[in-house]
């Protein structure tokens, strides 16, 4: 097998586990009517509060975009907005504790249908993968940045 076919079959195996997890978790959280992107807003929001523009910073995505998720979180109440500190201009979005409750829930359902998994592997193999994928994302990141003059940065996954 060349390189370059090794490299697109980390790709398409890499697009489907995304897929398959996205598929897990609207299965998972569907029915409290948490999308794969609120979930992963709520967790950014509960390691610290941040802007929509440092929201948005953190994966391949607009500001308008994470707007609209921040603004779904306000109106039900799991997320909320302050006035920005460091810029009175600007508003920071925050975890609420229901927010935090929701979280606690999805983390023990995740944790629960997640426990079959990892059966079959152990911490060292599950470790070694987790470095690999971080640096092919790191990698990819670099290449979304030759591409579009933008970077998708998440300082907590590094």
């Amino acid at each position: 097998m060349l390189k370059r076919e090794a490299l697109e079959l980390v790709y398409r195996e890499v697009a489907r586990t995304y897929f398959t997890l996205a598929a897990i978790s609207d299965a998972l959280h569907g029915p409290d009517g948490v999308s794969t992107g609120m979930r992963a807003v709520l967790k950014d929001l509960q390691r610290r509060p941040n802007t929509i523009a440092e929201l948005a910073a953190m994966r391949p995505v607009s500001r308008q975009y994470m707007l609209r998720v921040v603004d779904q979180l306000q109106r039900r109440g799991l997320a909320r907005y302050r006035p920005d500190e460091r810029d009175r201009r600007a508003r920071v979005a925050e975890i609420t504790d229901p927010g935090r409750a929701l979280l606690d829930a999805i983390d023990a359902r995740e944790r629960a249908a997640m426990r079959g998994v990892r059966g079959g592997f152990t911490k060292e193999r599950l470790a070694g993968l987790a470095r690999e994928l971080s640096e092919l994302r790191e990698r990819m990141g670099e290449r979304l940045e030759d591409l579009t003059g933008s970077r998708s940065e998440n300082d907590e996954d590094r």
